[in-house]
């Protein structure tokens, strides 16, 4: 092979795997959740916002969750305004800020 299919074959390889592991995480994001363990008390999170009053200008409040498992589903609701749901591999919430705010005007 010369020097450039050796060079052009490496920006068509990148691009193909970059592309490959953006559909492999997008589509793990709305798969259906399966086998999930229900529990009857509130989940071990770090900070413990459990029973607190939210102000209406606070920035999300991000969060680690301390229970085992391999993907974690968030779901943050009210009486009012959208759900905002967060899929996430890691043990470590990101609360995606727009909708954030929504769901605070709208409380």
């Amino acid at each position: 092979m010369n020097k450039y299919r050796r060079y052009l074959l490496l920006p068509i390889t990148v691009a193909i795997l970059a592309t490959a592991s953006l559909y492999y995480i997008l589509s793990a994001a709305d798969q259906p959740i399966h086998n999930a363990t229900l529990i009857n008390r509130c989940p071990r999170i770090r900070p413990d916002y459990n029973n607190t009053v939210i102000p209406p200008n606070i920035a999300p409040l991000n969060f680690l969750v301390n229970e085992p498992g391999r993907r974690y589903y968030v779901r943050i609701y009210s009486d009012q305004g959208k759900d905002i749901n967060v899929h996430s591999k890691k043990a470590s919430i990101v609360i995606p800020i727009k909708p954030w705010k929504e769901l605070l005007q709208d409380n």
